[in-house]
């Protein structure tokens, strides 16, 4: 360890900065560039059986448009299960048979059909996937990379650009840690000289650095005339990086902006979901708005955001708003704000104090706690670690969090931030070093007081159980904990590949948090998760950790995340 980060200034490690370097985009391809895809009207549903041997069809997306152009990045943006996963796979034709897809996909003017998909996907279209699954378990690292028409010096040169040594060309996909295996997924996609390049998040797990070069990589190949889309949770880099933003919302484009519009605290969008995406930012007040996205199969009768907006009128609740143009952009609302950053331009809100956005959410930032010296201690003395044939991951490691205290671990990818998760657990066990709870080794039957909620949730979950089934594997979260998390009652009848990583998670998050847990160890668990939804997350897990006097270590690279929630931070 290098020692705990205590000061404000080093917490936020200089993040007030563009997030990609070179400043602040403020150009974006001419509007008669030549677009390379085009999505209109974008219709998707899936064919699932019900009880017994009834079948019924759920329309997950509604009317889901995008345009990207030659030289632009657009990024895409929006709530956890929205349907920006459904859209790439939708585009490169590897959804289930079970899926039906209607409306019309183009590329460079032709229709996209299943074709034409099988000839262009991995030639002149490369597909960044969001699961770190899609690496092949059984080869080598750099022959991945280099796949069937790159060169070794190509491969050596991706990812020499992304921080990766000659030694991790060796290893397989289980050796590296979750911020390196995304570095080689980019790596895959790079390599290739394709005409588009659809990247689903491909940049959680990664310090700042690493997705600042991540993006930049997509912003040379869009500025040497490709297309790029680029799906993320990460606002900060998406309107420093992108030309446009597409916000998506319940299957259905909200928005779609200039990305400097999403500057100076998003006073120039015209939706109000978009404002509260701005406002979630940990840096811009860590506001979560009231409510869940609606699920595909129980909508809303007329705007899908109308339950959760404090703008709402009659209008909104009884009919669909159009998708039309206004003040410079594109959105989908009856009242849009305009640009105009304040509440008076809409009809029947005269007093934003009272029915604004930013009312929803507690202003005040957590207090710092300092737990009591009595208060039972996790505690990692002198451990060290590595893998068979590798080179030492830990070397004699100290670390200690007790009840009642949050603390926040960071450092760069590959650091051992999860082997050090692992081991605090009792997932793994050190090779030197002793791990402690209270003073005696961690239990080896019953329940364990250490709980760990890994980074990726498809990895913990029993993909033959129903949601319900594995929410209650330990305990049955009462539904007001359930409901501060995000989860619809609806999800528990669905299976894992049925929801999104984001929607995934919360499930793990609820399981772990057990009144019998003490420790509960967050490996970046809301990587995958819109910004409004890691606000609400977060501080339903904060609430939880100060009433129960619950310890919580938050494994993150989001230092402004670090800096809200945290007591201390301590850098590995």
């Amino acid at each position: 360890m290098s020692g705990e980060r205590t000061e404000r200034e080093r917490a936020t490690g200089g993040a007030d900065k563009p997030a990609c370097e070179g400043g602040q985009r403020q150009l974006h391809p001419e509007p008669e560039a030549d677009p390379i895809l085009e999505v209109e009207g974008l219709f998707l549903s899936f064919t699932q059986y019900g009880t017994g041997l009834r079948q019924r069809t759920l329309e997950v997306i509604h009317d889901l448009s995008l345009t990207a152009r030659a030289g632009e990045l657009v990024a895409v943006v929006g709530a956890s299960g929205s349907g920006k996963s459904l859209l790439a796979h939708a585009i490169f034709g590897i959804l289930p048979d079970n899926a039906q897809v209607a409306g019309s996909m183009r590329f460079r003017g032709q229709e996209l059909d299943a074709e034409l998909q099988e000839t262009l996907r991995g030639t002149r279209m490369a597909f960044v996937p969001q699961s770190v699954d899609y690496l092949d378990p059984l080869m080598r690292t750099g022959e991945q990379v280099r796949g069937v028409r790159g060169t070794a010096e190509r491969a050596r040169e991706a990812l020499d650009r992304f921080g990766l040594d000659e030694r991790v060309e060796r290893l397989y996909p289980f050796e590296l840690s979750g911020g390196m295996a995304r570095r080689v997924l980019v790596s895959t996609a790079v390599i290739e000289d394709a005409d588009l390049i659809v990247a689903d998040e491909p940049t959680p797990g990664m310090t700042l650095e690493m997705a600042k070069e991540a993006m930049k990589t997509f912003r040379e190949f869009a500025d040497a005339g490709k297309a790029v889309v680029v799906i993320t949770h990460d606002l900060d880099l998406a309107y420093n990086t992108a030309d446009r933003i597409v916000v998506f919302y319940a299957g259905q484009t909200f928005e779609i902006a200039d990305a400097a519009d999403f500057r100076d605290g998003g006073t120039r969008l015209r939706h109000p979901y978009s404002r509260a995406l701005v406002d979630a930012l940990p840096q811009n007040g860590f506001r979560p708005t009231a409510g869940t996205q609606p699920y595909a199969d129980d909508l809303p009768a007329g705007c899908l955001y109308a339950p959760r907006c404090a703008f709402k009128s009659e209008e909104c609740e009884a009919g669909h708003p159009p998708f039309s143009t206004y003040a410079g952009g594109q959105v989908r609302c009856f009242h849009p704000l305009g640009g105009v950053g304040a509440a008076d331009d809409v009809p029947g809100k005269a007093n934003s104090d009272d029915a604004g956005l930013k009312v929803q959410a507690r202003e005040a930032e957590q207090a710092r706690v300092v737990p009591s010296p009595n208060a039972r201690l996790l505690e990692a003395a002198g451990v060290s670690f590595e893998y068979k044939k590798g080179a030492p991951i830990l070397e004699s490691v100290d670390f200690s969090v007790r009840e009642g205290e949050i603390v926040g671990l960071y450092g760069p990818s590959g650091r051992g931030k999860s082997t050090l998760a692992y081991l605090l657990s009792g997932r793994q066990k050190p090779q030197s070093g002793v791990i402690s709870w209270d003073g005696s080794p961690l239990p080896s039957r019953g329940y364990c007081p250490v709980q760990l909620v890994y980074q990726h949730p498809e990895r913990a979950v029993n993909p033959r159980w129903q949601l319900g089934k594995t929410l209650t594997e330990s305990w049955n979260p009462p539904r007001e904990l359930q409901e501060s998390l995000g989860i619809e009652e609806a999800w528990k009848k669905r299976w894992p590949n049925e929801l999104s990583g984001g929607e995934l998670q919360r499930f793990c998050i609820a399981r772990a948090l057990n009144p019998q847990t003490r420790i509960l160890i967050c490996d970046e668990i809301t990587t995958m998760l819109d910004v409004v939804t890691q606000a609400q997350v977060w501080r339903a897990i904060v609430a939880q950790a100060r009433e129960h006097n619950m310890g919580v270590v938050a494994i993150t690279h989001n230092l402004y995340l670090a800096d809200r929630i945290c007591d201390r931070i301590v850098e590995i």
